[in-house]
């Protein structure tokens, strides 16, 4: 019997258990489920555990200390697509529907005239009746003498610049003030578990990741802080204010740029399961991505000190999808808690987004619940 039917078996009736049969004790004196038999688990070239010539259904993995000491080891450092968000914030760059403040000193016919609606659809900025020029949808100002000059993608200063050169054929050294007046190209979209989400104007001052989420209100507390994503150019990059933190970087190193999207997930999207014999079954919530087995034990009251077999702890995580349409092998984590050094175990243990914790029953409540359910009927039967 596979992961996935035994598993469908808890879930559909609460008294049924995780195993189909025993086998004979392992050497460390547990009996494990005939379909979970413990053996050494094989990759191929492609990292596929193998079983008998195929890719093995599930495959057991037994919560030891060598087993902790590897996970801590393959925490996922930062991704390559998120240092590439990192780094120093850039000068701002002029875009379309910009409004310029533009001064040619000692020239006071060259005067900038009110624009007459600058007002944008989102409402973000608006500068009705600012003197100014505004940057036309192709990037142009229109100016006295020189007539269009492109400006979209420049800074203020190489604008500058590049008018005062324009100028130069009509004045001697003209000196030229350029500043943005209204902001109203660039704008990020912050949305999710967020008390404010909404479009946000881009400006000279930097946009860093927690500027944008302290002008969107600051996260709800159902917000993740491990489930931020940054999409960009199409891309979507996953961010973790918690390992970025963890790992000595400060977030305030991811400066959003125009069109940028920032959602923050919720926290439901983040479940875990406990199944069997505890005090108080269900999905629970991890923590911002983390919560560890013996966290999520607690939080269900624990292990039934009656039926529960503590000797019989699993963690069911199911396989990933490949780039094939298939799936990799499940895997089934098993803690002996028999001992209070082995339960010990259990704090190490990191849960994963839906990952289901089972706790089998001892034999004898399997029994009792049989009996439970064919004594009445057998009664009913021979009193009829």
């Amino acid at each position: 019997m596979g992961a996935c039917m035994a598993l469908a078996g808890c879930v559909s009736s609460p008294g049924m258990t995780i195993r189909t049969s025993l086998s004979t004790p392992e050497p460390g004196g547990v009996p494990l489920p005939q379909w979970l038999r413990a053996h050494e688990p094989r990759r191929d070239a492609n990292g596929v555990y193998i079983e008998e010539g195929r890719q093995a259904q599930a495959i057991l993995l037994p919560i030891t200390p060598d087993l902790l000491r590897l996970q801590r080891a393959s925490q996922p450092a930062i991704a390559d697509d998120l240092k590439a968000l990192l780094g120093p914030a850039r000068p701002y760059t002029i875009g379309p529907g910009d409004v310029l403040t533009i001064i040619v000193w000692d020239h006071p016919e060259i005067q900038a005239r009110p624009v007459a609606n600058s007002n944008d659809a989102s409402g973000v900025l608006g500068v009705l009746g600012v003197p100014g020029y505004s940057v036309s949808p192709e990037g142009l100002v229109q100016f006295p003498y020189v007539g269009t000059v492109q400006v979209a993608g420049l800074t203020e200063l190489q604008a500058r610049q590049k008018l005062a050169t324009a100028l130069g054929r009509f004045f001697n050294t003209p000196q030229v003030t350029l500043q943005v007046q209204a902001y109203r190209s660039g704008r990020v979209y912050v949305e999710g578990e967020v008390r404010n989400p909404g479009l946000q104007a881009v400006n000279d001052v930097a946009t860093t990741l927690p500027l944008a989420l302290g002008r969107a209100g600051s996260l709800l507390p159902t917000a993740d802080r491990s489930g931020l994503t940054l999409t960009r150019a199409g891309q979507t990059t996953r961010i973790d204010l918690q390992q970025l933190t963890a790992s000595g970087i400060d977030p305030a190193g991811i400066v959003l740029q125009n069109g940028d999207i920032v959602r923050v997930m919720t926290r439901e999207d983040s479940k875990i399961h406990v199944l069997g014999e505890v005090l108080k079954s269900g999905p629970q919530l991890m923590r911002n991505g983390r919560l560890t087995l013996n966290e999520a034990l607690g939080d269900a009251g624990g292990i039934n000190p009656v039926s529960a077999d503590p000797r019989q702890i699993y963690v069911v995580r199911s396989g990933a999808a490949t780039a094939e349409g298939g799936a990799t092998s499940t895997e089934v984590y098993h803690l002996d808690a028999v001992t209070a050094a082995n339960y010990a175990l259990a704090e190490g243990f990191e849960l994963k987004p839906r990952d289901v914790v089972f706790v089998d029953p001892v034999p004898l409540v399997n029994w009792n619940r049989v009996i439970s359910l064919i004594i009445p009927s057998a009664v009913a039967i021979t009193t009829t």
